[in-house]
Parts: structure tokens; sequence; C-alpha cells
């Protein structure tokens, strides 16, 4: 036992000492790698700072932007590294995409500018920025992973927004609320919401951002989002009965007869939600109303204003008596098809409002009161050498009753001046007096005054209308009718003025063998024609210088060409006989002369005789007849008075026209003849009351008929200035002789 005893303690000891070895040995382990761990933390820590020190003003390693790698680079180093990528790489345009398409933005047109300085900056600030444990950890994770610093850059925001919303039809789609259709059997049912779809602008302006600090010429995605539609089928679906009633069949508007129709389909799309309401669905007011309103100018009526008329058979004033104007009360209207659709009814009457006249019976009896003091007693007109009353009943019925509303008289009574005028022109026969030129005649060589001009007078209707009015107004008794002078065209002051200077051209016609009549008509006329002037610019008329054919102006019974009822022609005995040889002789002088013919006819038949030589061509007359409205006129187109002078010996007519060379050179072609008609040759006995009896005359030859054109061309300096086609038109004649039957 004391052996056990004691060797336990041993045992003990040594075990306790073994014990107490090992762990010191373990700490002597740790204090080792404490220490060494110590010793390496402050060579890292001595080695960090060094590097620190290092690049006390360059960038760390690891730094980069734009792809560059800034490790030492000073700031402007690297700002000139970053420029000169800048320049390499950054895009001249933003390529967007929604997967499927592209759209090219110019870099330019929103606005986009590099800035390699900043971006130097930023990238110096790396490491050298903060305290010294936070530079620390920087240069660190920079030299082990490296940082790359954004480009900085700057872009017009809304630009690029405008972009985007150029863009936006392409890609946008609005979403589709639920709404109410119709199926194939023309009942509603509902068509369900569809998402639309949007872009999402922040986000893609911040890709957009991305990209370009990165300098990359990758197309940038549109960011998108869903947009919920405000009505889904869940919101229609309550109301779907109820829309149905309301818009199975159209609606209908009536208003005194007439209808309009507001159509299903229309009905429909105004259809809305009624949430929260005791229906589930209603029609939209205003869409309604405003649909409505498109009748409002087909139901206007206008009201019509009282006034007055003159009663020409009862001989007094009446009052037309106003109406009033109904309008359409689209509001009110509105309201009834909302009742009438909640009543389960599709027709209502559209509601008018009224509109009163402006002007009303008691303002047109009101001027019935001026209107007859106009009208009290009648109106003295005067004038220079004469005067005639106006009735009061001539009054009355050409006053007029014109409304005024936002006039004390609502009712005007003023004068028609188109009625007033019409019961002045009976008076201008009364009133004017006719101008009248001077006689000018060229005799001998002279200009003589043969009768001087007298001014003439007309009647101004306007000014005499208001000087009635004025009258009327005033209740004065009388009117003085206005007046103008009419100046004559030529005066007896111009004869001193006029030169003649030579012979521009002539005519000649045979009338030897003439009876005595006619020839006495010749010799007349050529007397009465003789010394006519002419001014520039004038035209001349055969029958204004020889005045009227008839008995009163002196000519005598001859023979002359008429047209008979069974469209043939043929020679009668006519007053002014053989005058038609005075125009055609005075023609052919002014056809030579080359003046432009105004007015001419040519005789139902040809007469050879004025077709000879000197002046003559087939072709070439001219009838005239004041009783038919036939002229001979030519106008004076060259710069200076020209003067007729004619003569007749019994045997010829001749006829000569005097002025001022023009320098015209006249040209004529042969007459060229066509459609002749051969004519009957057998003698034709006539009976005339105008022969006395016993006695006979040869008065119309057989002569073919045919038509005829001349063609005259006037030149001056190879100009053409006047290109005439004369056309005539002849019939056959006849061997005629007249046998006398009177006493």
């Amino acid at each position: 036992m004391v052996g056990d005893a004691a060797y336990g303690p041993r045992v003990r000891r040594f075990a306790f000492s073994q014990s107490r070895s090992a762990s010191l040995a373990i700490w002597r382990a740790a204090l080792i790698i404490a220490g060494t761990l110590a010793l390496i933390v402050a060579l890292v820590a001595t080695l960090l700072l060094a590097y620190g020190w290092t690049h006390d003003d360059t960038i760390y390693n690891g730094v980069t932007a734009a792809g560059v790698d800034l490790g030492g680079l000073s700031q402007q180093e690297a700002a000139e590294q970053i420029s000169a990528q800048i320049q390499r790489e950054a895009p001249s345009e933003i390529t967007l995409t929604d997967g499927n398409r592209q759209w090219k933005v110019p870099a330019s047109s929103i606005g986009l500018s590099f800035d390699a300085e900043k971006t130097a900056q930023q990238s110096l600030q790396i490491g050298h920025a903060g305290s010294l444990w936070t530079r620390s950890n920087e240069w660190l994770r920079t030299f082990v992973s490296g940082e790359e610093i954004p480009v900085t850059f700057t872009i017009d925001e809304n630009a690029t927004i405008d972009a985007l919303r150029d863009v936006a039809p392409s890609v946008v789609t609005a979403p589709q609320n639920a709404r109410y259709v119709f199926s194939s059997d023309k009942s509603l049912e509902v068509n369900p919401a569809k998402d639309g779809l949007a872009i999402n602008v922040d986000g893609t302006l911040n890709h957009i951002r991305m990209s370009i600090g990165a300098l990359s010429s990758e197309p940038v995605r549109i960011q998108t989002q869903a947009v919920e539609p405000d009505i889904q089928a869940s919101d229609l679906q309550p109301g779907l009965k109820q829309a149905n009633a309301m818009v199975s069949q159209p609606m209908i508007l009536a208003n005194h007869g007439t209808k309009w129709e507001i159509p299903s389909e229309t009905l429909r799309d105004m259809l809305i939600v009624n949430q929260g309401g005791s229906d589930n669905v209603t029609l939209s007011s205003s869409a309604l109303e405003a649909y409505v309103g498109q009748i409002s100018d087909q139901v206007k009526t206008t009201g019509q204003n009282a006034t007055v008329r003159w009663n020409n058979d009862a001989g007094q004033f009446e009052v037309v008596k106003s109406t009033d104007g109904e309008t359409l009360d689209a509001e009110a209207t509105t309201a009834n098809i909302l009742t009438a659709l909640k009543d389960g009814k599709h027709s209502v009457a559209v509601a008018l409002t009224s509109t009163p006249a402006p002007v009303v019976d008691a303002d047109a009896q009101a001027a019935i009161s001026r209107a007859q003091a106009y009208t009290a007693n009648p109106l003295k007109l005067t004038w220079d050498g004469g005067e005639q009353d106006l009735t009061p009943d001539q009054i009355a019925s050409v006053l007029t009753f014109t409304a005024q509303p936002d006039q004390a008289d609502k009712i005007a009574v003023g004068v028609n001046s188109d009625a007033m005028g019409g019961l002045l022109a009976s008076l201008k026969n009364k009133v004017e007096v006719q101008a009248k030129d001077a006689d000018l005649r060229y005799i001998d060589g002279a200009v003589t005054v043969r009768t001087p001009e007298t001014v003439g007078r007309t009647l101004n209707v306007d000014a005499s209308v208001s000087a009635i009015q004025t009258a009327l107004t005033s209740g004065a008794g009388s009117a003085a009718l206005v007046t103008s002078p009419v100046e004559p065209q030529i005066t007896s002051a111009m004869a001193g003025s006029i030169v003649i200077r030579q012979e521009l051209s002539s005519g000649q016609t045979y009338y030897g063998g003439s009876v005595a009549n006619r020839a006495y008509n010749v010799d007349l006329a050529v007397q009465r024609a003789n010394g006519a002037l002419v001014p520039p610019g004038g035209i001349y008329s055969f029958v204004g210088s020889v005045g009227a054919i008839d008995l009163n102006n002196g000519y005598k019974v001859g023979y002359g060409i008429i047209a008979t009822s069974n469209g043939s022609v043929s020679t009668v005995p006519s007053v002014g006989g053989g005058i038609c040889q005075v125009s055609t002789t005075l023609f052919h002088a002014a056809f030579w002369a080359g003046l432009p013919i105004v007015d001419r006819s040519w005789h139902l038949y040809w007469i050879p005789l004025y077709g000879q030589p000197p002046s003559g061509l087939t072709g070439l007359d001219a009838t005239v007849d004041t009783d038919a409205g036939l002229d001979f006129k030519f106008k004076n187109t060259t710069n200076d008075w020209i003067a007729i002078q004619s003569s007749s010996d019994g045997t010829n007519v001749n006829f000569s026209i005097w002025g001022t060379d023009p320098g015209w050179d006249v040209k004529v072609d042969d007459p060229v003849v066509t459609n002749v008609v051969k004519a009957n040759t057998d003698m034709q006995y006539e009976q005339s009351d105008q022969l006395a009896a016993g006695t006979s005359v040869l008065v119309e030859h057989a002569e073919d008929g045919f038509d005829v054109s001349v063609h005259r061309q006037v030149l001056k300096d190879d100009k053409v200035i006047d290109d005439l086609n004369l056309k005539s038109h002849y019939v056959p004649s006849a061997n005629v002789t007249l046998q006398g039957t009177g006493q």
C-alpha cells in the first residue's frame, strides 16, 4: 500500500510537469507567430505606406478611364490620354433599340460633351482623399482588382427626352380599356382590357449615360414598363344588362316633323361606368351634349323682325308682325335623353329656347307714324326750267323700313335709291339736255364753224335721291334735282388748231342715168357729207353726218332693196333711194385709206356698179337704213384730224379723205368669190302706185348670188396694225320692171 501511495504521487507530479511544459510550448509558439504576424503587418504597412508615398502626385496603379491604364500618370498626362481616347472611341451617334428595331440619335442633337480634365481629376482622387485608412484601402483595392473611372460628360437632358419622344410612337402602345362592343347578334358584350407599354424615361436615360460614360458604341436598349388600363372587364360586367337596354336601338330626336338619329354605335361609345352611383352605367353627359349640339344650326330659326310695307291697293302702310325664333337647348335635350333611356324610351323631342325678335310690332307702328309725316303732302321737284310733283303714293312706294335694333328708333325710314331712281327716270327727258358738238367743216381748204357746240345737262340720280330724302326728313315741301353739265367733245375753239395736210385716199362711183329722185338724194347726201371732220380716235357715222333718211330730213322717194316675206329680195320705191351709193363711195375711200371699219352692212344683192374702177372691188359696198338701224362707221386711228371731201356732178360721186399721212402701207388681196347661185334672167313686171299710170322703170338687173371675201392688211414699218377680212353674202337678183298705176 505504501509503495502504491508513493508511486501515485510521483505519477501525478510527472503528469503535472508534462501539462505545464506543453502550455509553455504553446505560448511560446503563439508568441513567435504573433511576433511574426506583427512583423509581417508592420512590413506590409511599411510597404503600403511606401507605395502610397511613391504616388504622391500620380494616379495609382489599376485605375483606368475610357479603357486607358492611368497608373503612374500625372493628372495632366492622364487628361491627355483620356482626351485622345475620347477622340478615337467616342460614338458620333447613340443607337437606341427595342430588340428588333434601331433608331439613330446624333450625339450633337443631344448636346453631348466630354470632359477629359474632370475625368483625370476624378482618377487622381482615388487613394489621395480621406483618412489614411480609407486611402490605404483604395491603394490596396486598385492594386489588386483595379477600378474603372467613368468618363465625365454632359448631355442636354431635355433634348435627350425629346429624342425618346420621337421614338415613342413606334415603341409605345396605349392601354386599351375594357369596353362594350356589339357581338354578331347585335347584343353588347365586354371586350377585355389590354395593358399598354410606355418608355421608362429615367431607366433609359441611365442606360444612355452608362453607355456614353463607357464610350460604348453598342445599342442602348430602351427600357419600358407596362401601363395598366383604367377600366377593367370587372368594372363593366355588372352594368352589361343595363347598357344593353340603353343602346339596343338608336335614339331619335324630333322637332316639328324633322327627325335626327343618334346611332346605337355612337350611344355605345358614350357609355361610362357610374362607380358608386345607383346605376352601374350611364352616358357621358358632356359627350352627349356635344353630339346633340351638332344639330343646333338645323334646329335654329331666326325670329323675324316686325317691319312695315306699303299696300298700294289699300293706299296705306301696314305692320308686318314679328315672329319669335327658336334655338336648341342642348343641355336640356341631353337631360331629356338620359331620362328617356333610364325609362326604356328611345325617342325625345328636342328642347327649345324661344328667342324674341329684336324689333316688335310696336316699333313698326312707330315707324308708320314717321312715314305718314313724309307722305302727308306732295313733294315738289324743281330743276332749271321745270318742276313736277311727287304724289304721296309715289313717295310711299319708295320708302324703305330698315331694322336697327340698337337705336332708339328701331326701324329707320329711308328712301330706296333704285326705286326713286326709277321714278326720276321718267323725268330724264324733261330734265336732261343732250350736248351737241360743234359742227366743224373743212371747206375750200379751211376749217369753218357751221354751228357752235351746246353744253348738255344730265340728271345726277344719286345726288337727287339724297336731296329728296333730306327734303322728306326735314319736312321741306320741295327738293331741287341735281344736274351735272355734259361737255361736248368737239368745240368751236378746236377749229384753229386743226391742220389738214394731204389727201390720204379717194373713192368714185358712177350714178349717171339715175332717175331724178335718186339723183336728188345722192346730191343732197353728198352735199351734207362734204367737209365732215373726225378727231384723232373719233368714230365717224355716215347717218350722223347726212341725217336721218326720211322725208322730214329732205330726202325723196327713190328705189331701195328690201327682203320679202318669202326670203327673196325686191327693189321697191323707198325714201332716200340712192343714199347707199353715197355711203358705198365713202366706204371705198375709208377702205383704201386703211382706216378700221367699225360698222358696215352689205346690200341684199350685188350691184356691179359698185365694183368698178377706180375704187371698186367685188364685195366692196355699204348699205345704210335708219329705219333698220343700219349705219356705216369707221374710226380715225391716225394721230391727226381727218376731213371728208365729197362732190357729185351728175355723173360721178367722188369722196376723198384728207389728213396727215400716217405712213401706212395698205395691201389688198383679190376678192375670193364662192357659192355662186345663178340668177333668173327672165324679165319680171311689178306694179307700183308710186309711178304714174302708163310709165315703167327698169329698177333691178339680174345678177348672180354669191359669197365673197376681201382681205386687207394695213402695215406700218412692216408690222401689221390692222387685219380685215371683209365677208359679204348676196342673193341672186332679177330683171324687174315697175309699171306705174298711180295718178
